[in-house]
C-alpha cells in the first residue's frame, strides 16, 4: 500500500513532479489524464517538440481551444509514476485559483484501489482490497462507462419530488449536488421548486459560462446513508457536461467529504462509511458572490460568479472585479487557510475591488441565499 498525503479546499489536491517541477494537482475522476495549467507549463520551462491543437469540453457552455502535448510525460508523487503520452493544457487557475497547477484523472488509479480520508487528508493505493477492512462500510454497485464512474443515488428535491438515477462521481466538483438540464425540465424543477436563487459564473469550469438555480435539498439518500438538509443546484446550460442526458447531475466534495470512501477500480465498487463529517450541519452560501484565490500571482481575489439581488449583486460587484483588500486588510496578508473561515464567521465585509485603473469600495451585509426553512 501506498499513502499519499494530500490537501483539501473543496477540491482534493496531490503534489508531484513533472519533469522536476513541482505542483499540485487536482484529482478529479470526472476527468481521465493528466492536464497542465497554462502557467504551471509556460513558468516550467518545458521542452516537448510535438504540439498540437484541441477542444476540450467540461462544465459551462463551450469548447475550450486548447494546446495538447504529444510526448510521453512522467508524473511523479507519493513514490508512484503515472506515464502518459498527451496532455491537454488548460486555463485552470482562473477556474480554481493560484493553488491549482493541474489535474490527475482516474487512469492515474486503473485498477488499482483508493481509499480517500477527507478528514486526515491522505489516499492510500492497494493493489489488492482487504475484504476484512470493509466490515464497516456500505458497499455501492457503480456502473463504469468510458472511464467514468455512475453512482446510484436518491435526491429528495422536497416533499413531493424525488429523483433516483445514476450520477457522475465527480471529486472535481466542489459543490454538493448539481442536477442537468434535461433532468431539470422532465421534472419541472423551475415550477416546483418555490425558494431558489439564479447563480451565473463566468468561469464554472473548462467550458466557461454557465447558469443554474441554487435551493435547499430535502435529503440525499446514498448507500443506505441519509445526507439531510443542504444546498443543491440545477443546471439550465444547452451545451456542457451540465446538459449531458448520460445521467441526472455530478455528486461532488460537499456531499462526499461527510464519508470515508474506498473505490475499488477492478470492480467498479465504490465502499461508504460516515466520518466525524457526517452530521454537521451544511453550511448555506452567505456570501453572494464566487471568487478564486489568485492572490499569488494577481495579489487578489477575482469574482467568478454572482447570486441574482444578493446583497452583493444589488451593491454593485460584478465578475472579474479584483478584490484586493477584506475590511482594509490586504490580501496579501490573509493566509489563504484562514481566508474561508474568516468569511464564514463574518456578518459583514468590506471589499477593496480594483476595476480597470478606478480602485472602489463595497460593503457586502451576510445574508443567507436561501431560506432553508
Amino acid at each position: 500500500e501506498t499513502i499519499i498525503p494530500v490537501e483539501y479546499r473543496r477540491h482534493i489536491y496531490i503534489n508531484g513532479m513533472v519533469n522536476d517541477t513541482e505542483g499540485n494537482f487536482v484529482f478529479d475522476t470526472g476527468a481521465d489524464n493528466l492536464y497542465f495549467d497554462s502557467l504551471f507549463y509556460n513558468n516550467g520551462n518545458f521542452r516537448y517538440d510535438s504540439i498540437a491543437v484541441g477542444m476540450v469540453p467540461g462544465a459551462g457552455r463551450d469548447i475550450q481551444k486548447v494546446k495538447i502535448i504529444i510526448n510521453p510525460v512522467s508524473f511523479d508523487f507519493a513514490g508512484l509514476n503515472y506515464q502518459t503520452r498527451y496532455v491537454a493544457i488548460l486555463s485552470l487557475k482562473t477556474i480554481l485559483g493560484d493553488f491549482a497547477d493541474g489535474i490527475i484523472g482516474l487512469d492515474c488509479f486503473d485498477n488499482k484501489i483508493l481509499e480517500i480520508n477527507y478528514p486526515l487528508k491522505y489516499l492510500k493505493v492497494y493493489d489488492q482490497i482487504d475484504t476484512s477492512a470493509l466490515c464497516e462500510y456500505n458497499m455501492i454497485q457503480c456502473q463504469r462507462i468510458k472511464d467514468r464512474l455512475y453512482i446510484p443515488l436518491t435526491l429528495n428535491i422536497n416533499d413531493s419530488v424525488s429523483i433516483s438515477d445514476r450520477f457522475l462521481l465527480d471529486l472535481g466538483c466542489g459543490s454538493a449536488v448539481a442536477l442537468t438540464t434535461p433532468v431539470a425540465l422532465k421534472y419541472n424543477l423551475e415550477e416546483l421548486i418555490n425558494d431558489k436563487a439564479r447563480y451565473f459564473s463566468k468561469y464554472r469550469g473548462v467550458g466557461g459560462e454557465s447558469e443554474s438555480w441554487f435551493f435547499a435539498a430535502k435529503s440525499l439518500e446514498i448507500g443506505g446513508y441519509k445526507v439531510e438538509r443542504f444546498e443543491a443546484e440545477y443546471s439550465t446550460d444547452k451545451r456542457g457536461s451540465l446538459s449531458s442526458q448520460m445521467y441526472a447531475g455530478l455528486i461532488g466534495n460537499r456531499i462526499l467529504e461527510r464519508f470515508d470512501l474506498i473505490i475499488d477500480f477492478q470492480t467498479s465498487c465504490i465502499y461508504i462509511k460516515p466520518n466525524r463529517n457526517f452530521s454537521d450541519a451544511f453550511i448555506f452560501s452567505r456570501l453572494g458572490f464566487s471568487f478564486v484565490d489568485r492572490s499569488e500571482t494577481l495579489g487578489a481575489l477575482i469574482v467568478t460568479g454572482l447570486f441574482d439581488d444578493s446583497h452583493a449583486d444589488r451593491c454593485g460587484l460584478q465578475i472579474d472585479d479584483m478584490i484586493v483588500a477584506l475590511d482594509n486588510i490586504s490580501l496579501l496578508k490573509i493566509d489563504y487557510k484562514c481566508l474561508e473561515e474568516y468569511i464564514e464567521k463574518a456578518n459583514s465585509l468590506l471589499l477593496t475591488v480594483k476595476r480597470g485603473e478606478s480602485f472602489l469600495t463595497f460593503e457586502i451585509v451576510m445574508s443567507q441565499i436561501l431560506k432553508n426553512d
